[in-house]
């Protein structure tokens, strides 16, 4: 849910996703980014951009089991070459 809460002059999001991703940077320690197996597989098609490490599973919401977790250090720098037309 997105939208501005009564009285306040900014906008606020909640939801099951939004409060996942709190979790993980909580988790997270400075400077690291931690995503879910969902959001590494979504970046399949450029997966060989970033280094992705996986963790141990980790207890994101009590409710449920482990999770497995991944560590996306920092994009691989490519040269990009423009070819003139």
């Amino acid at each position: 849910i997105i939208g501005q809460v009564p009285g306040a002059l900014n906008h606020t999001t909640s939801g099951q996703a939004v409060l996942y991703a709190s979790r993980l940077q909580a988790l997270a320690r400075s400077n690291e980014v931690l995503a879910a197996a969902n959001v590494v597989n979504a970046l399949e098609n450029v997966q060989d951009m970033f280094d992705i490490a996986m963790l141990p599973p980790l207890f994101i919401h009590s409710s449920q089991p482990a999770e497995p977790i991944y560590r996306i250090d920092q994009a691989m720098t490519y040269s990009v070459h423009h070819i003139p037309s």
